[in-house]
């Protein structure tokens, strides 16, 4: 039997935010853990090793980086006493990430590999063309696409999933923004076997340093907010700009329980 704690990342108001596993049963084989993961049916459940080596199962397979996961596996792991406040390094297959935690907030600082501007159709996914289009690669690539209103976004999850597996993209990532700054967001990625998220931190890297790439953003701390459509409010802290080919994203944690999982 192996003990898997259920959090919640990028709580807004102590709610809401986007559940993930947290495991410390590192050793498990890769079956084991795939087995887990679609037991405990979060998009992401996070394996934790003492040395802050991350590994992260969706219910479907293995991702190289998950920010929610890690955020929340970084609360965990203070609240258990494996790591003090102050700066850390995490291990994950995308590579060494920098990462902080305080008493009551987690960041985590997510590289930046590429943005690209993208020619293409995309109204058979959300129901109309988007204002313009970028493929950001964060960790996990994405596709983004900046509408005028979310309220007009319908999905079409098997179009969606199509566009993925085209565009060799975990998800398409569909945003708006709201004067004075600040950014609203849904992440619709079946193609890894999730319908929509409700709080992405990769995706709130991506789009934050795509739009100050574009001079669209402020170099000043903003907010990404997501979940809405899912009832399961979210708030993203995206800190100062100070790299131009890194973000750090932050967020609170709020504790669910613990299950347990029988192999």
């Amino acid at each position: 039997m192996v003990n898997v704690h259920r959090l919640a990342a990028f709580t807004r108001d102590g709610d809401g935010g986007n559940e993930a596993g947290y495991c410390e049963n590192i050793e498990l084989n890769d079956d084991e853990k795939q087995r887990i993961a679609r037991e405990i049916n979060y998009s992401e459940t996070a394996f934790v090793g003492p040395d802050l080596t991350m590994r992260y199962f969706t219910p479907k397979e293995e991702v190289d980086l998950c920010g929610h996961a890690t955020i929340a596996a970084l609360f965990k792991a203070y609240a258990h006493g494996m790591i003090d406040s102050g700066v850390h390094t995490v291990k994950t297959r995308a590579g060494h990430v920098s990462a902080r935690i305080t008493r009551d907030t987690a960041y985590l600082r997510v590289p930046i590999q590429s943005i690209t501007p993208v020619e293409g159709t995309f109204k058979d996914a959300i129901g109309f063309e988007p204002l313009d289009v970028y493929l950001v690669s964060a960790g996990v690539r994405e596709i983004y696409l900046r509408v005028g209103d979310l309220a007009h976004v319908t999905p079409d999850l098997d179009g969606i999933e199509s566009l993925s597996n085209t565009w060799s993209v975990a998800g398409i990532y569909v945003y708006m923004i709201q004067p004075p700054f600040a950014v609203h967001a849904r992440n619709f990625l079946p193609a890894i076997g999730i319908d929509e998220e409700s709080a992405t931190g990769t995706a709130a890297a991506g789009v934050s340093a795509m739009l100050r790439h574009r001079g669209l953003a402020p170099k000043a701390p903003f907010s990404i907010f997501q979940g809405d459509a899912l009832f399961k409010p979210s708030r993203i802290h995206i800190s100062a700009h100070d790299d131009a080919w890194s973000v750090e994203v932050g967020g609170s944690v709020r504790v669910i329980d613990t299950q347990t999982v029988t192999l």
